[in-house]
């Protein structure tokens, strides 16, 4: 699987969502180049970690610019938040306790939640961002 290039098509507009979401595909790019080396079991368990760590960071941004400016759509994109999270979190308790290894499938998910939730959910809430500002 190629590495994810954070090109226009996955660019919001938004400075702060973009440069979250540079970073997110940064994560995801090296657990897939630690995955495919000769990387230990323990390294790669500590990417993974390092990825769910900063997707909770990044949700909890965008659920609190959500909650803040009265986002119409908040109840939505918080559940497909949530269920990511349960998904992370089963994913690496099975990694820890040796039931699941990172595969070329699971890369294919994770890259493939992402994109999609950037260009749906993400895109429509970086549109009505356009213009709020905090109080």
């Amino acid at each position: 699987m190629d590495a994810i290039k954070f090109d226009k098509s996955l660019h919001v507009d938004n400075r702060l969502l973009d440069r979250e979401h540079a970073i997110l595909i940064e994560h995801i790019n090296t657990l897939q180049q630690v995955m495919g080396g000769a990387s230990s079991r323990t390294l790669v368990g500590q990417v993974l970690e390092g990825l769910v760590e900063y997707t909770k960071t990044h949700f909890y941004v965008e659920e609190e610019l959500m909650q803040a400016l009265k986002y119409p759509k908040y109840f939505d994109h918080k559940t497909a938040h949530d269920k990511f999270k349960r998904t992370m979190k089963q994913l690496v308790d099975n990694h820890q306790s040796g039931k699941t290894d990172i595969t070329e499938e699971l890369m294919e998910f994770l890259t493939d939640w992402l994109i999609n939730h950037i260009q749906r959910l993400d895109t429509q809430l970086a549109a009505f961002l356009k213009g709020k500002t905090l109080d």
